[in-house]
Parts: structure tokens; C-alpha cells; sequence
């Protein structure tokens, strides 16, 4: 059970002891118990609060309901695998069983290991074919080829995934190849996939009812916070724009729900991501209130610089990062007149190179960060 979040299996045994020694095997393995109840009918009154990820039951219960009949509710109500425990393993009992398609059996009297391997296995199946569900084949949907497993390694949010978990990633996942100023997402989209950008540069923008637009974020290749948002936001607060030729990846929101509800290692990754966020948020806006003009235009070249690649010229280096004057005067909360003045200004005294349309490089970042310090 390491590095993942306990499963809750909902027991049911009507026999106390039996129901005791069960209870306390699956702490002892590592899991969370919901339970356990000698009914049926107990049982399936607490499915709606509790969501069991697992239903263990005996077969032969007292009462109206008996574990098969349960195990059938279960299954068709809330998807929930079902593994059954019974002294009772004759044909006609299984055949019966067999129809709500248990994920496995338990005889009793049984061991701990025989208890731990039959749930372990479940979880994986129903983990395994959960996530296959939602991975529907579209004819027109192009898939990563199996050499872009090493671009999802890279990412410190994947970086610990398995060879299975990254196969069934690369299996839900599509490629988008879109332009400049395509939309990708619209503001009040519900339930949108996350997604990953391969090449390129995305703006997370909000509009107004004035039709002035103010970009909240930048999407860069290998952040993260694509896939974030995509468990964090719903509906969609914000439009997501190609800012430049870009390739995405778009990820299985189930896919990402999944994964951090198995993985207490990827789910506390997205937390961090947010937190950083947060704070670099609530630096922005302590900027935007206190700094002057200068040092938010140069805070925010940096900022942008931070996954930019180096280039080489005159024997000198320098970071180009893509970005208009008028896009930055939305990041930065100045009006366009005020950031070309200032980025003029940088230009002649060789911070920064203006020349090319539509990017600016970086010449000096010592200087450019000395005045995004400046007070």
C-alpha cells in the first residue's frame, strides 16, 4: 500500500467474530474499513455516503438480501468491484455469483495473504479497467507514439509513474496541433481534459464585459498546471488560447482523477503545483498594487524567461521569450504606451533586443533583474 491513498473496503459478515478478525486484518494491511455490518440492507444504506472503492462480502447473509444480491446492486448502482467471501463454494452457488461478475473469492477459513492478494488484485483490475472505460478509440484522434514516453518522464508531475500507468496515459491521450490565437478552451467549460504542452505557449486569459482582455497565466512546455486545473477548476473560470503554434496533449480528466485518488505521491504534487502558484499569484497581485511600472514589466520578463531557451549570438548569450508588448501590458497590469516606453528604455541600454517581431531577448539579466528588485 505504499505511496498510495487506503482503499475503503465496505465489509459485510454476519458473523461477529469472523467480522472482528476480517476488520482488523485490513487495518493491519494498510486499508480503511467501512463497517463492518451484518446485513445486506445495513450495508446498502451507507453505500451512498460512504462510496466504498471495495465491497467484501460473505455470500450467505441473514436477512432479506444476501451477498449476491448486494454484489448485484453494487456493481450496476456505483460500479464498486466486488470480491465474495463464502464456506459455501459449490457450482450452483458460483453460477449464481458469476452474474454480478466478482472481481474474486475468498474461501473461508482463509489467511491473511489470501485476503490481501484476492483484494490487491481486485483493486488493480478495477483500477485497469476503469480507466480503459473512458479511453473510448476515436479514429480521428492521434495518439502519442510510444518515443514520447520519455517527454512524460520528464515532467516532475509523471515522473514516478509506471510503465502501465504511462501506457494507459499514452493510450487516452490525443495530440492537438493548433495555431496562433486558436481557442482551446472556453471560459464556463465543464468537466475539460487537462492538458500538456508538447511545443509552443498557451494564455490562460479572462475577458470582460468591456471586451478587455487580462491574461492570468502563461502555459510553457513541461508545466504542469495544465493538468492541475483540470481537477482544480470546473467550471472552466478562464479561456485558454494558443499563443503561438503549439502542439498539446490533451489527458483524460477521469484519467487524471483516477490516477490521484490511487497516487498519494501525484496528488500531493498537484497540491504543491497549486500552493506555488498561489503564492507566485499573490506576489503578482502585491506587485501589481505596490511596484513601480518598471519593476512589473521586468518581473514579468523574467518570469517568463524562467523556461525559455538559451540562444547564442555575438559570442554572448540570451533568452528569447515570445511575447508582444501588448500582451505584456495585460500580464502586467500597465497600459501598452507605458510597457513600450519602458521596454525602449531597456533596449537602449542594451537589457534587452527588440528586434524581432512579436519576442524579446534578454541581453542583460542581471540588469533586468536588478530593476525587477528595484523599490
Amino acid at each position: 500500500m505504499k505511496n498510495e491513498i487506503p482503499a475503503r473496503i465496505l465489509v459485510i459478515e454476519d458473523d461477529a467474530f469472523i467480522a472482528d478478525d476480517i476488520a482488523s486484518c485490513l487495518v493491519e494491511l494498510g486499508y480503511t474499513v467501512v463497517g463492518p455490518f451484518a446485513s445486506a440492507e445495513l450495508a446498502q444504506r451507507s453505500m451512498e455516503e460512504s462510496r466504498p472503492d471495495l465491497l467484501l462480502s460473505d455470500i450467505r447473509l441473514q436477512g432479506k438480501m444476501d451477498g449476491i444480491e448486494l454484489g448485484q446492486y453494487a456493481r450496476s448502482r456505483y460500479n464498486i468491484p466486488v470480491v465474495y467471501l463464502t464456506a459455501h463454494a459449490d457450482d450452483a452457488t458460483l453460477e449464481r455469483a458469476q452474474v454480478t461478475e466478482p472481481y474474486g473469492y475468498v474461501l473461508k477459513p482463509f489467511s491473511e495473504i489470501e485476503l490481501r492478494t484476492a483484494l490487491k488484485l481486485a483493486l488493480a483490475r478495477h483500477f485497469q479497467s476503469t480507466l480503459q472505460s473512458h479511453f473510448q478509440e476515436d479514429s480521428q484522434t492521434v495518439h502519442p507514439s510510444p518515443s514520447e514516453v520519455s517527454s512524460f518522464r520528464d515532467v516532475p508531475l509523471l515522473s514516478n509513474l509506471s510503465g502501465q500507468q504511462i501506457g494507459l496515459l499514452l493510450q487516452g491521450s490525443r495530440v492537438e496541433r493548433c495555431k496562433a490565437g486558436q481557442i482551446l478552451i472556453s471560459e464556463g467549460a465543464q468537466e475539460a481534459d487537462g492538458l500538456f504542452v508538447k511545443k509552443g505557449r498557451l494564455t490562460f486569459f479572462k475577458g470582460s464585459s468591456s471586451g478587455k482582455e487580462f491574461i492570468v497565466e502563461f502555459l510553457s512546455p513541461s508545466d504542469v498546471f495544465g493538468i492541475a486545473v483540470a481537477l482544480a477548476w470546473d467550471p472552466y473560470p478562464v479561456s485558454v488560447r494558443a499563443q503561438v503554434d503549439s502542439e498539446v496533449i490533451w489527458i483524460s480528466r477521469a484519467f487524471i482523477a483516477e490516477l490521484a485518488a490511487q497516487d498519494s505521491i501525484f496528488a500531493k504534487k498537484i497540491i504543491s503545483d497549486i500552493f506555488e502558484r498561489l503564492r507566485v499569484s499573490h506576489d503578482v497581485s502585491r506587485g501589481l498594487a505596490h511596484d513601480r511600472a518598471e519593476a512589473r514589466v521586468a518581473s514579468a520578463i523574467l518570469d517568463l524567461a524562467k523556461n525559455s531557451p538559451y540562444g547564442k549570438r555575438d559570442g554572448g548569450s540570451f533568452r528569447e521569450v515570445r511575447i508582444t508588448r501588448h500582451e505584456l501590458a495585460e500580464r502586467t497590469g500597465c497600459a501598452t504606451e507605458t510597457v513600450i516606453r519602458i521596454t525602449r528604455a531597456l533596449e537602449e541600454n542594451s537589457v534587452l533586443d527588440l528586434s524581432r517581431r512579436g519576442r524579446i531577448s534578454i541581453l542583460d539579466c542581471d540588469a533586468l533583474s536588478a530593476l525587477a528588485t528595484s523599490e
